[in-house]
């Protein structure tokens, strides 16, 4: 098998044994998923740091999921906030107006 980065001859395996590379998008058999097919999304062979890795990208997943919906909430609230304030100002250009009505002996 011939590397795509490097040009060089090499074995059939995940990465070249020359230059390092990756030689395929998943990893026929990763020795981190013991064995299993596998695409971590990294060039190089990420090895022990392979968990560390994937629990970062989760707790960074779980915060930007957080963050969106405190977002969404907010958006919401503000949304909501303006309409009771458009409500409350209707009840009270109503009140004035039933009261300028009732003074002028309507």
């Amino acid at each position: 098998m011939k590397c795509n980065n490097c040009n060089k001859e090499t074995i059939e395996s995940n990465f070249c044994t020359s230059c390092g590379a990756k030689l395929n998008k998943v990893c026929k058999s990763c020795w981190m998923k013991r064995g299993q097919p596998y695409d971590c999304g990294f060039e190089e062979c990420p090895g022990f740091r392979l968990p560390i890795l994937e629990k970062s990208i989760t707790d960074y997943h779980s915060a930007f999921v957080e963050l969106v919906d405190v977002s969404i909430s907010h958006r919401l609230l503000t949304k909501i906030s303006l309409s009771l304030n458009i409500v409350s100002v209707t009840c009270i250009f109503i009140c004035f107006i039933e009261k300028y009505y009732i003074s002028l002996g309507g």
